[in-house]
């Protein structure tokens, strides 16, 4: 039997077969290795400290809150875009257009018409999400659309994600192109051709600053209204913007369901096209030409290219015709608008799309005394028939030294004139007097200048449905205080009479104030459309005429009977006699505006006819025109001459 046995503390093996006894060396030496191991055991069995635990704590707290906030994240604020992305990966909606409403003049003529193009879209939520497959289709798609790669890229950053909504990389492009297109992207989804409509504007620039133009939605737009796509074409200006809700009708909508491979499982229509309504103007076509080309006449006669001019039905607020010069071709904005026409009438100093006739601000020089006068008699601040003497000026002393005289002058010495011939001949001197008092007569005042010029629709819009309609300005003793730090004198209230200074007008206004006077006293809002109706023709809405303010209880039917026949006789005996060998009888009161400077006077004419049953009234601008009588009164004869024609 063998004396070999295994140590299990010290991992050795004592051979005790040769002798029978143990060294005292050997026990020791056991000893020790033990107490050697049970040293090392005792430092692993050894509890953590209560930092480690806490430390330990802290940092699976850490780990458990990140995961927390990203859900949190994810789930709340980031919940509805993925919900969107994921419903909208789903379902896909496709929009078809309404045709827009088309605009016909009072006699049925169209003048706009809905022409075809070719646009290329591109609907975000279904491009490729791998830039390196994104990029490919941009690079195939440059030299179809010739549009240089940093542009087309940026076109494609500003596009929304997940959006079904298609959105315009280009328009006008060819059928050649289109065919090319559709060819080679027959298999990618995200990028298709589409057949939209632009507006030809029939008649080009004679009717640009009535019709307007329309164009591309802007961002702010389709911010403000979601029932806009980036691809429509809204109105921008004119009757366009006016009535852009009832011409641009609604669009249809589509639900197309698609399985996760990309396969159609079912088309649903949700809403049908609603085409825009038709618009019939107030606007004679026939009138708007004869204007149009008397009033260019004028202007290339004097060497001049600003003016605008108006044509009124006094017994409803009808606008027959209406031109500002110089005009532009609406049809400009139907093409690209990097064009080289577009680019000059954006620069002309002249100012092309500017309607001078809605906001066009001027001093109505003499055309404003009918308006005078018809206060002057409401006020009983003179008789019709009571005469003063006029010597060709009138002196006022300053109210701080007597012996400082302020002269105001007329244009001429004209004697002993009432109130008609006051009007025939524009006495300044009778204003003057009626206006701001001198010798006996007190004179209105500007307060009560101010309440009847309001009360004939001065300072003030008039609604027109036009945009960019001014309201002028109507002076007074708190506005120059308050404008001009300035005290007001007696001379402005002379000025002010007779239509210079800070009165500021607009034509359209002057073309009002005549109506009501044409009319005893009635003014009706200006208006160009006439009705509305629906693509089968159906007249859903007529324009009825709006009264905006009775002047009958304010001032008498005689008092309005002198200012017509006061009217009347300027031209049978006055500056605007060149009308008097018309077939109808016309009444008419020419202006001469001062501006300042080395400037020419702005030319006014305001005249209506026929004299005894007013159908039409006409109110002209030339700017720096000169007299009135010169360059205004022509065009109203060839325009009038007409007129007699047609009657």
């Amino acid at each position: 039997m063998s004396n070999t046995m295994f140590n299990r503390n010290s991992a050795t093996f004592v051979d005790r077969s040769a002798r029978s006894t143990i060294e005292p060396e050997e026990l020791l030496a056991d000893q020790v290795r033990v107490r050697r191991i049970d040293v090392l055991e005792a430092r692993i069995e050894q509890p953590l400290g209560k930092f480690h635990l806490w430390l330990l704590f802290a940092l699976i707290c850490a780990i458990l809150l990140t995961f927390a906030a990203r859900l949190w994240y994810v789930t709340v604020m980031q919940g509805p875009v993925y919900q969107a992305l994921a419903q909208e990966t789903r379902s896909q909606t496709e929009w078809s257009h309404a045709p827009r409403g088309v605009i016909f003049d009072a006699n049925g003529t169209q003048l706009i018409f809905n022409d075809p193009i070719f646009s290329v879209i591109a609907i975000p939520a279904l491009l490729p999400k791998h830039q390196a497959q994104l990029d490919d289709i941009m690079r195939r798609l440059t030299p179809l659309l010739n549009i240089e790669l940093p542009e087309l890229a940026q076109q494609f950053l500003d596009m929304p994600l997940v959006s079904f909504r298609p959105y315009p990389l280009a328009d006008h492009i060819s059928r050649e192109t289109a065919l090319a297109i559709e060819s080679q992207f027959a298999d990618q989804e995200g990028i298709a051709v589409k057949e939209q409509f632009i507006r030809r504007y029939e008649y080009g620039s004679l009717l640009a600053h009535v019709l307007g133009y329309v164009g591309r939605v802007a961002a702010n737009d389709l911010r403000l209204n979601d029932s806009y796509l980036p691809i429509d074409q809204i109105g921008k200006s004119g009757i366009e913007l006016t009535y852009e809700d009832l011409l641009r009708g609604s669009h249809g909508k589509r639900e197309i369901e698609i399985s996760s491979i990309g396969e159609k499982q079912k088309e649903t229509v949700t809403t049908e096209p609603v085409p825009g309504s038709n618009l019939t103007l107030t606007i004679d076509l026939s009138l708007q030409q004869q204007l149009t080309d008397a009033l260019r006449n004028a202007l290339s006669q004097a060497g001049l290219t600003r003016a605008a001019a108006i044509a009124m039905d006094p017994r409803d607020g009808a606008i027959r015709a209406l031109v500002s010069f110089p005009a532009y071709d609406d049809n400009i904005f139907s093409q690209p608008l990097g064009n080289t026409p577009y680019q000059k009438l954006l620069s002309n100093k002249d100012m092309p799309f500017f309607n001078r006739v809605v906001g066009g601000q001027y001093p109505p020089g003499s055309t404003i005394k009918p308006v005078v006068a018809i206060a002057a008699l409401a006020d009983h601040i003179i008789e019709p028939l009571k005469q003063i003497f006029v010597t060709g000026s009138i002196s006022v002393p300053s109210i701080y030294n007597p012996s400082i005289q302020y002269v105001f002058r007329d244009w001429k010495e004209h004697g002993w004139v009432d109130m008609r011939e006051a009007l025939a001949v524009s006495s300044n001197v009778y204003f003057y007097t009626v206006g701001g008092g001198f010798g006996d007569i007190k004179g209105l005042g500007i307060d009560r200048l101010e309440h009847y010029w309001r009360l004939f629709g001065l300072g003030s819009t008039l609604g027109i449905d036009l945009p960019g309609e001014q309201a002028g300005n109507l002076p007074s003793p708190s506005w120059k205080q308050a404008v001009k730090d300035e005290q007001w004198y007696i001379g402005d209230t002379y000025n002010a009479s007779i239509g210079q200074g800070d009165v500021i007008v607009t034509p359209l206004q002057i073309a009002e104030y005549t109506s009501a006077i044409a009319k005893g006293g009635v003014l009706y809002k200006p208006h160009v459309v006439q009705s509305i109706s629906n693509m089968s023709g159906e007249t859903t809405v007529s324009v009825n005429p709006v009264v905006i303010t009775n002047l009958n209880g304010i001032a008498s039917p005689e008092s309005f009977k002198v200012v017509q026949e006061g009217m009347r006789r300027g031209v049978t005996s006055g500056s605007s006699r060149l009308l008097n060998s018309l077939p109808i009888a016309v009444s008419g009161k020419t202006g001469t505006a001062q501006v300042g400077g080395t400037q020419q006077p702005h030319a006014w004419f305001t005249g209506f006819a026929p004299y005894n049953d007013p159908q039409l009234v006409l109110t002209i601008l030339v700017e720096n025109g000169g007299e009135g009588s010169q360059v205004a009164v022509p065009v109203a004869h060839d325009v009038f001459l007409w007129y007699a024609t047609q009657t």
